[in-house]
């Protein structure tokens, strides 16, 4: 499982890991259960393993890749030991000519991760001399990449033995899908542990408004919630896909997209997902659609829906369900690409 894919903001996925379980409103469509009984048939999605076998793949790409880790379930599953996380973790390390994007919605897990990576060494991994390597003293990275040798002309193989703590080709982000989502996790990566790695935010499926200048750079901030620590570098935001796909109002992409512009944070838009606005400008008129003779939905933005009318009290926009190909990704006449500046 990996190599490429077709979504928009990375080039190769690599599944280390696959199954998964559901945590919170986000998950209710997934995808990645929609897709997993195509390359898993016969298992259930919630039956959560590991691959030893597909540790050394991104060894075999020779060519500096961004790759998204574990599109089809959770590095930071509960059922996934941290001496595996560890494995991808050295994988990572050793191969830094690749972009890593590592999505998360167990913060708390990915925060336990750490606590459990520092407290397996003398020193904390936050005093790590530059240059020096930490690891469990049960693993080790050679384990991980042998019997490969270091990268050369067209062959895989590994970049270097000692990157720099913390990783510098590894992203970590959260995954969030509306306010309360959002507080939840994000709280997880503002911890002084986590304030040094290269942080980003998914918010797709956008299932609500939210106010993410907690985690902004170059933002005042004085509400509720009262921390702060790391810094989001990129944002990622879409509507859902699917034949289940719940319609996102545009305010709430809209916003994420001025509090990122105003933060000077990259921001991407990834799609409107199944549903777009209902203007003349997008091919619609009167009070049904024409491919279907079904009434438009009306979406609030408290997230209610309403068919085949709006109360007039509600602040809401008419959205048509036209299929993502249709719908497209441009956001008031423009595709937002924005993608973070790599260093390694």
């Amino acid at each position: 499982m990996g190599d490429n894919t077709s979504i928009e903001w990375t080039d190769a996925t690599w599944n280390p890991v696959s199954g998964c379980s559901k945590v919170s409103q986000g998950c209710k469509n997934c995808y990645a259960e929609r897709l997993f009984p195509r390359p898993y048939p016969g298992r259930k999605f919630t039956d959560v393993r590991t691959h030893e076998d597909r540790l050394q793949q991104p060894l075999r790409w020779v060519k500096g890749r961004r790759i998204f880790v574990n599109s089809m379930s959770d590095l930071f599953h509960e059922d996934v030991s941290f001496e595996f996380i560890a494995k991808v973790f050295a994988v990572m390390a050793c191969t830094t000519r690749h972009t890593y994007q590592v999505l998360t919605k167990r913060p708390e897990r990915m925060a336990e991760f750490f606590a459990w990576l520092r407290d397996e060494h003398d020193e904390e991994v936050s005093g790590t001399d530059p240059g020096e390597m930490f690891w469990p003293r049960q693993i080790q990275p050679n384990e991980v990449w042998q019997p490969w040798k270091p990268l050369r002309g067209n062959h895989g193989g590994y970049d270097n033995c000692g990157p720099l703590w913390p990783l510098q080709n590894v992203w970590l982000g959260i995954s969030a899908e509306d306010q309360s989502s959002f507080d939840e996790r994000a709280q997880w990566i503002a911890g002084r542990h986590l304030a040094d790695w290269n942080l980003f935010l998914s918010v797709e499926p956008l299932l609500g408004s939210i106010d993410i200048r907690p985690l902004l750079p170059n933002t005042l901030w004085s509400g509720s919630p009262t921390w702060r620590g790391g810094e989001l570098k990129w944002v990622i935001a879409g509507g859902e896909s699917g034949p289940n796909a719940r319609p996102m109002h545009p305010d709430w992409a809209r916003s994420l997209r001025d509090q990122c512009t105003a933060a000077k944070v990259p921001f991407f838009f990834k799609q409107w997902g199944e549903w777009e606005i209902a203007s003349t400008a997008n091919g619609h008129s009167g009070s049904v659609m024409p491919e279907t003779g079904e009434r438009y939905t009306w979406i609030g933005k408290n997230g209610k829906t309403f068919n085949p009318s709006a109360p007039n009290d509600q602040d809401c926009w008419s959205m048509a369900k036209v299929g993502k190909k249709k719908s497209g990704r441009v956001l008031d006449g423009t595709t937002w690409d924005q993608v973070p500046t790599v260093s390694s």
